[in-house]
């Protein structure tokens, strides 16, 4: 009898110490969760004190690059007003981007979704970017593994800025007279968008890294002055906002493939 009441005054402390290391986890988890949420709102309020006066800065050097043609500016003034303005927009992409990332993580980005035939946004994001294309010589494919209309039911917006920015980086990162191929199929699985490059790919033991803020995979050393280090994040934040998943096969030397995939259940609107 000493026994079993001895284990059970043992099992009721057990209890309580647990109970009390529980209560300080949920507290702990309460803090965090604020920290993370009070972290978001300063990131927000910050990117839009920044925003209007480096709009202002952008404006003002496309207005006098315009007028400089008529006032006969020196090589040496337009070499410096370009550099203004390719350094304004450089940053302004950046805020944009942290502004994109901090109102997910603090759950004020809200979707919208909508039901839409997938080639036609492929064809449109395609038709954007055809200009940066043509400067690489680059070739394209768009493949469409289905005998009928591929519908989409997610945010057609969010969907767009993911494909133009992984397809932003496969003309980047692709040697002049490459090729840029685009593969979507619906199967049993659900829908998948791949992305294909032939440029330099990406290092193995990278290539999981490449989804972290400001990380740039080493091969991309030389480009790293086009590139703001949140791109793949953001993609990587908004696909999940979205229910899908992202993946990349990259061997370095011969390109890369990053695929999107919507499942059947994510993708209902009935």
């Amino acid at each position: 009898l000493d026994e079993v009441q001895t284990l059970t005054e043992a099992f009721q402390k057990m209890e309580s110490v647990i109970r009390e290391r529980t209560a300080l986890l949920e507290a702990s988890n309460r803090r965090l969760d604020q920290a993370s949420q009070a972290k978001g709102m300063y990131l927000i309020s910050m990117s839009h004190e920044l925003r209007t006066p480096l709009n202002a800065i952008i404006g003002f050097a496309e207005v006098l690059l315009e007028s400089g043609s008529e006032k006969s500016l020196s090589e040496y003034q337009s070499d410096r007003l370009l550099r203004i303005l390719k350094s304004g927009k450089h940053l302004l992409e950046l805020i944009n981007s942290l502004l994109d990332l901090s109102k997910i993580e603090s759950g004020q980005m809200e979707v919208q979704k909508t039901k839409f035939d997938i080639e036609n946004l492929l064809k449109d994001v395609l038709e954007l970017l055809e200009p940066l294309m043509q400067e690489k010589s680059l070739r394209q494919e768009l493949i469409i593994q289905s005998e009928h209309q591929i519908m989409l039911y997610t945010d057609y917006g969010k969907l767009r800025q993911v494909l133009i920015n992984l397809l932003g980086n496969a003309i980047k990162f692709s040697e002049p007279e490459g090729q840029i191929g685009i593969n979507c199929r619906k199967d049993e699985t659900g829908i998948s968008i791949a992305i294909e490059d032939s440029g330099c790919g990406i290092p193995e033991e990278e290539q999981q890294q490449i989804f972290e803020a400001f990380h740039q995979a080493e091969s991309s050393t030389d480009n790293l002055q086009n590139g703001t280090g949140l791109g793949l994040a953001l993609v990587k934040s908004i696909v999940a906002l979205l229910g899908g998943a992202v993946s990349i096969e990259s061997k370095y030397g011969t390109g890369s493939k990053f695929t999107l995939h919507f499942d059947h259940k994510v993708n209902s609107y009935s």
